[in-house]
């Protein structure tokens, strides 16, 4: 009996352990598209990405500043830099599909009166898609590989809205990963990096110039301004601090104890009832 208590003690002391330790930005990482039939892409350090995008901004009172806006739109994932080689190689997904892809929708946040703005952590649908668009656009068949959710981190900065200030605005987005297919994402001991890793995510926008009206002008300074932006840029995985996650509770060594003592007395109790 003694023996079994100082194994459960033992456990629960590692896994407090393991909680406490802060967690290292990943250098490089595995995306495991074998999972789902694909080829796996090994020591990952960036991905390119391209994609398109609309910002919609609330206009109130003739002024887009402190004002909200919505942002949705596609991240096609172009290819993926392998850590410490300059030659960028190929995702190899699977036969089925011919895009992997980030879909956000409904993102939102508040331009400041500088132009920059602040996302609404937790706000909005991020996935990450297998799809067969072959465009920027991908299309409607699409496997769903992952879900993240925004951190408090995102924010953008030369917002281009209605009134013509900013044509090129700055994303730096933070998916935060919350779940995924069994063993897509890795790090390079092959141990998984769920939960504990956001995707950091920038990207440019340049208005599409073949919108003929971009963005929309809105009568009488009252209205909705929509944004169409042909994007390009990059992404990276980073492990964060546990403690950083909303809602992810670390006990503390006492607490750990508390419970292992716990434990002991409820065996103990149940020992004596058996005898």
């Amino acid at each position: 009996m003694a023996q079994r208590m100082l194994k459960i003690l033992c456990v629960t002391l590692l896994l407090s352990g393991a909680a406490l330790s802060s967690a290292a930005p990943l250098s490089a990482w595995n995306l495991n598209l074998g999972v789902v039939g694909g080829t796996n892409a090994t020591q990952v350090g960036t991905v390119t990405l391209n994609g398109y995008s609309e910002l919609d901004q609330t206009i109130s009172g003739n002024s887009a500043f402190g004002q909200d806006f919505t942002f949705s739109g596609s991240l096609q994932w172009v290819q993926y830099q392998q850590s410490g080689a300059f030659n960028p190689l190929g995702l190899g997904l699977p036969s089925a599909y011919t895009d992997l892809y980030f879909r956000f929708d409904g993102l939102s946040g508040n331009l400041d009166n500088n132009g920059n703005a602040t996302f609404n952590p937790g706000i909005g649908a991020i996935k990450l898609y297998l799809g067969n668009g072959g465009g920027l656009i991908p299309g409607v068949q699409a496997l769903e590989l992952a879900s993240y959710k925004l951190a408090s981190a995102s924010t953008a900065s030369d917002i281009a809205y209605y009134d013509g200030f900013g044509l090129s605005p700055m994303f730096n987005l933070s998916f935060q990963l919350v779940s995924a297919f069994t063993g897509l994402f890795t790090d390079n001991n092959g141990a998984p990096i769920l939960p504990l890793a956001t995707f950091d995510v920038g990207i440019d926008g340049l208005l599409d110039l073949s919108v003929l009206t971009n963005p929309t002008p809105v009568p009488s300074g009252t209205g909705t301004s929509t944004n169409i932006l042909v994007n390009a840029g990059q992404i990276r995985a980073v492990n964060v601090d546990p403690t950083a996650i909303p809602g992810f509770a670390v006990p503390e060594p006492a607490t750990v104890m508390l419970i292992a003592a716990g434990l002991v007395g409820i065996f103990a109790v149940r020992r004596r009832i058996a005898v």
